[in-house]
């Protein structure tokens, strides 16, 4: 019964935001009683906790098949991205901005996972991207891992940044992150993915 509430509130979630959908939107959605809702989630607050995990949890097992992939790290990166502008970046603001504005508790609780997650992707993708060739052998990585999650998790928040437009614009932030570390041969591969992914 659980699964499919988490999979609609996940989704008006991400559409409308934390703070504008409410347990009857939910419930319409779902074509049932309040009181059915009621039955799985004592509270608002609970369906939020419960639905941001579920979230967090089918974005980790999406990318951890791409992972299982082994496929080259710049094609791997435009595959992870894929999976994130189809799921946070629909929201019109980000949805851990949300959850940290409205819902603090909840956005501590998946912060410290989030950022585990990014980084032992991240970090092991440039360290395959150096071996192979495609990345430069002189990068301090560390400080690209800190560079890049910086840039990807503050910018849809940014008050320049156009929600609206982003994914009409390709991989923009991919784009950037992958020219400021590639070789010659990884700015081939760039391009490929690039041509292929539009």
């Amino acid at each position: 019964m659980k699964e499919p509430i988490l999979k609609k509130s996940c989704d008006l979630f991400l559409r409308f935001g934390y703070k504008s959908v409410t347990m009857d939107d939910i419930a319409n959605a779902l074509s049932m009683s309040k009181k059915t809702l009621y039955k799985c989630f004592k509270n608002k607050k609970d369906l939020v906790e419960e639905s941001a995990f579920f979230l967090h949890k089918e974005i980790k097992d999406e990318l951890g098949a791409i992972y299982a992939k082994k496929l080259n790290p710049i094609a791997e990166n435009f595959e992870m991205n894929l999976v994130l502008k189809r799921t946070i970046c629909q929201s019109p603001i980000s949805p851990m901005s949300q959850l940290n504005k409205h819902y603090p508790t909840t956005h501590e609780k998946l912060i410290d996972g989030e950022f585990d997650i990014f980084k032992k992707y991240v970090t092991n993708n440039i360290k395959r991207g150096i071996k192979s060739g495609l990345y430069r052998a002189d990068l301090d990585i560390e400080s690209m891992f800190k560079y890049y999650y910086i840039l990807v998790t503050n910018l849809q928040d940014h008050p320049m940044f156009d929600n609206e437009n982003y994914s009409k614009t390709g991989f923009p932030v991919l784009e950037y992150h992958t020219r400021a570390i590639a070789t010659e041969k990884g700015i081939i591969e760039l391009k490929k993915q690039l041509q292929t992914k539009r």
